[in-house]
């Protein structure tokens, strides 16, 4: 929540993948901001094609959650690093959540 506050304004977009912790979803919204939704793959993990098909002009922040929570999925290094690559190129926050 705090990371969320820190670098959005109400009407942002955070781009959080599904299935998450309905506590995430409810931050983003808490935040004034609109949560944008984008599948994993079929094995719960980070689906990077897909964040970058979803970014726009209004995307703020993507968050990644690992160990994911409901699912367990543990994203490999390469991937975070890859969305760490993705939101650079397009001026965005990564916000690495580390799941419990």
């Amino acid at each position: 929540m705090n990371a969320i506050l820190a670098v959005t304004d109400p009407g942002d977009e955070i781009i959080l993948q599904t299935p998450y912790y309905f506590n995430h979803d409810m931050a983003i919204t808490m935040a004034g901001c609109l949560p944008v939704l984008v599948n994993t793959d079929e094995k719960f993990n980070c689906a990077r094609r897909r964040l970058r098909m979803r970014l726009r002009n209004g995307t703020r922040a993507i968050v990644t959650i690992s160990p994911n929570n409901p699912t367990g999925a543990v994203y490999p290094e390469e991937a975070l690093r890859e969305v760490n690559q993705i939101c650079r190129d397009h001026g965005v926050y990564h916000i690495p959540r580390r799941g419990v």
